[in-house]
């Protein structure tokens, strides 16, 4: 008896092992980012290929995606996929949050950088320098990233 029970529970635990399904977040309609194997490295410096579409379908160990701009569907089997990311879609507001401070600390280190030589504008200190292209850049930063907002990905954990 106590055999029996031994082998079912390890028939079972194999068997859930080996049934690498999807989570419940990858759902029809929801648009996803997957990096799927590939045998030439890409210009990423990776050996992966990155696809975003809107899953058709999740059938056991199968994801169907709908590419734009394409005809069909393209059926993935899990084992291929190596990273999988949904979307939260697109921020106006996050990207110029993110384009104000990534601006202010670019444009502060690049007048650091410039202050002292030939092209600097004139003799400001470090410290005013670093305020001045700060404050250029966190406005200009502001502006590009309210103007061309991206699109926001978490991170799907596989089983």
């Amino acid at each position: 008896m106590r055999a029996t029970i031994v082998l079912l529970l390890a028939l079972a635990a194999v068997t859930s092992a080996g049934a690498q399904g999807f989570p419940r977040e990858v759902a029809p309609g929801v648009r996803v980012r997957v990096a799927i194997s590939d045998t030439v490295r890409q210009p990423e410096g990776t050996r992966q290929q990155l696809l975003r579409g809107t899953v058709a379908s999740v059938a056991g160990d199968s994801l169907r995606l709908r590419l734009p701009r394409t005809a069909g569907v393209l059926s993935l089997a899990r084992a291929d996929v190596r990273r999988l990311e949904r979307s939260l879609g697109v921020s106006r507001a996050e990207s110029a949050v993110r384009g104000f401070f990534g601006g202010a600390f670019g444009a502060a280190a690049f007048a650091l950088f410039l202050r002292g030589t030939e092209w600097a504008l004139d003799d400001r200190s470090p410290g005013d320098a670093a305020l001045l292209g700060a404050g250029i850049g966190a406005g200009v930063g502001l502006v590009v990233g309210a103007a061309l907002p991206s699109e926001r990905w978490r991170h799907v954990r596989l089983r």
